[in-house]
């Protein structure tokens, strides 16, 4: 018969680092308006430093997987459980104020991918045996995600007036910046 098995260890890592800044400025606060399409003289005194940030984002990602395979003539199927391990951290700056976020915490997919096929309705060749002519296959991905670490920035974000939030310091596992 037909029929083998094989369970496979794998081991990724992934390193992402990421620079943003946002520099917003009270534009309507200039005396002069300037020439259309182009900023006008002494934009930089008028910036809006409580809606303007810059931030590092760092995340080292390990995933720790199984990949469990099964063949039969009718039925196979793959299921890859997976643990990730995520390390992450941001320093974020804004309106003259440093924040610093670090964050390490784990998650598990049951079935991060997994394939199941089944074949029926065999018929008989007479010059290439049986072969079957109706297959159903499910497969679905799960990859787990973590909440971004800015909601965890104790600051009033009113970049948008009638979307105004603010982040959680309680939240966060440890805010104490790296020199």
């Amino acid at each position: 018969m037909n029929e083998y098995s094989y369970i496979q260890p794998e081991y990724n890592f992934t390193h992402k680092t990421q620079d943003k800044d946002s520099h917003r400025y009270l534009l309507d606060r200039l005396e002069e308006e300037g020439v259309f399409g182009s900023l006008p003289v002494g934009y930089h005194s008028v910036l809006d430093a409580d809606n303007s940030f810059t931030s590092r984002y760092r995340d080292n990602t390990h995933q720790l997987s199984v990949r469990i395979s099964h063949w039969t003539k009718r039925f196979s199927f793959i299921v890859t459980p997976q643990v990730y391990i995520f390390d992450q951290s941001l320093d974020y700056r804004r309106g003259g104020k440093h924040h610093c976020v670090n964050r390490n915490t784990a998650s598990f997919a049951l079935a991060s991918w997994t394939e199941m096929v089944y074949s029926f309705a065999f018929k008989d060749d007479p010059f290439m045996g049986a072969q079957s002519t109706q297959n159903i296959k499910l497969s679905y991905l799960i990859t787990p995600r973590t909440p971004d670490l800015a909601y965890l920035v104790p600051i009033k974000n009113a970049v948008a007036p009638l979307n105004i939030y603010e982040g959680v310091e309680k939240l966060a596992a440890n805010t104490a910046c790296e020199s």
